[in-house]
């Protein structure tokens, strides 16, 4: 499992700088196959509670089919590269044997399914998750 912290404002400024000033993405570059590919960061003004909550921000594509990853991390890299030494993004990769530790960790703080999700699906997936820390307590992990 991996966690990718990202600069947004950064990537979306390097993202505007490279499209002459803009970096808005429209409806006609979503249904343009001929479009160029750019990932861009929004902060929606309407909010759903679970974004307000996750202090969420999304990325959005003008190729809805292909991964953000690529065209994110190429623009970090070339910031980066820019400005020796910035910190514009973070790839984390988490052991598979840590798995539990960091979430009976997380769950000391109250980040857990149940604050981040506020809803039945969020409640069910924090409750499965006790039951599982619960299970490698007592059991051991396996």
């Amino acid at each position: 499992m991996a966690l990718f912290v990202v600069a947004a404002a950064a990537v979306d400024q390097h993202v505007q700088q490279r499209n002459h000033g803009t970096n808005d993405v429209t409806d006609d570059h979503l249904i343009d196959p001929s479009s160029p590919e750019r990932v861009v960061f929004t902060w929606p003004h309407l909010r759903p509670q679970r974004v307000v909550v996750q202090q969420g921000h999304f990325s959005v594509s003008t190729k809805i089919l292909s991964a953000h990853d690529g065209p994110i991390l190429e623009a970090c890299e070339s910031i980066s590269a820019a400005k020796p030494g910035a910190v514009i993004h973070r790839k984390i990769i988490i052991a598979a044997g840590l798995k539990l530790v960091i979430l009976q960790q997380l769950r000391a703080m109250n980040i857990a399914p149940h604050a981040l999700f506020p809803s039945l699906d969020g409640l069910g997936k924090s409750l499965s998750d006790l039951a599982r820390l619960r299970a490698a307590f007592v059991h051991g992990p396996g």
